[in-house]
């Protein structure tokens, strides 16, 4: 695996999926929008596409999750590309 990839595992189903690091550009984006951001990474659809959903709020070990979420970013490892909503 190159540096700055990753791998995505849930057991056998489904299969893993190779996360490839964000550009420059696009964590510019997400930081000009919050300097904190953290969520839980969402299992791959059936065509490997990944989600993740982020709030922007301080938040530290043993603390509960919020319930909502701020800004849902998605990787999609056919085309390489992350994504993110334009508010």
């Amino acid at each position: 695996m190159d540096e700055g990839e990753g791998e995505v595992v849930y057991g056998e189903d489904p299969p893993p999926v190779t996360v490839t690091e964000p550009t420059p550009a696009f964590v510019a984006d997400l930081l000009r929008r919050s300097p904190r951001w953290w969520g839980p990474i969402r299992l791959p659809d059936s065509d490997g596409v990944v989600e993740i959903a982020l709030a922007a709020q301080e938040w530290t070990l043993g603390r509960v999750l919020p319930e909502q979420c701020d800004l849902v970013i998605t990787y999609d490892p056919a085309t390489g590309a992350w994504h993110i909503p334009r508010l």
